[in-house]
């Protein structure tokens, strides 16, 4: 039962991690974005950058010219971080290795075939270079995504929280700095 509790509580925890909002950061300069704005088309955008907390400056490839939007005109901006070169690079290389193994696992099975002076080797290092080039490529050709969100509250304000103790009452001072 303690390992029914355990594995919930791992995938719970899992789901929270995993389910994090990013923002935009003030300040960096996202090179590649696409900008997904409330009322109208996505369009995509260079050199993209949180300029205060509530305005976003880009230039516009659709228009090609500079344009600015406020937070409230916004639902998300995707930035481009990469390709999935890697990961289709290992999965086609493993479809290879698998196919590979299992051809020559029918070859040898065979009863009618005599494959005494057989070597397979360069076959399954073939294939596996093989697939895992050609997933490689297309993973190349893939972009990776990753959606940031605009700052709901501005980053810029502060709140000190101060208490109040005098000998004829007690408070609590609240400060708001811009």
């Amino acid at each position: 039962m303690k390992k029914i509790y355990l594995i919930v509580l791992l995938f719970i925890a899992g789901n929270l991690l995993f389910s994090q909002v990013s923002f935009l950061e003030k300040g960096k300069n996202y090179s590649f974005a696409k900008v997904y704005p409330k009322d109208k088309m996505v369009f995509k955008v260079r050199n993209l950058q949180l300029l205060n907390d509530t305005t976003i400056a880009f230039y516009n490839m659709n228009t090609s010219a500079d344009g600015t939007l406020k937070n409230y005109e916004v639902n998300s901006v995707s930035v481009k971080q990469g390709s999935y070169a890697a990961i289709y690079g290992a999965s086609g290389a493993l479809i290879g290795l698998l196919s590979s193994l299992l051809a020559v696992a029918q070859v040898k099975t065979d009863p009618y075939l005599d494959d005494s002076n057989a070597d397979y080797t360069p076959i399954v290092i073939g294939f596996t270079v093989g697939c895992g080039a050609i997933g490689a490529v297309i993973g190349a050709l893939s972009p990776k995504w990753k959606r940031l969100y605009m700052p709901e509250k501005p980053m810029s304000g502060r709140i000190i929280v101060n208490p109040n103790l005098s000998y004829k009452y007690y408070g609590v001072q609240l400060v708001y700095h811009f």
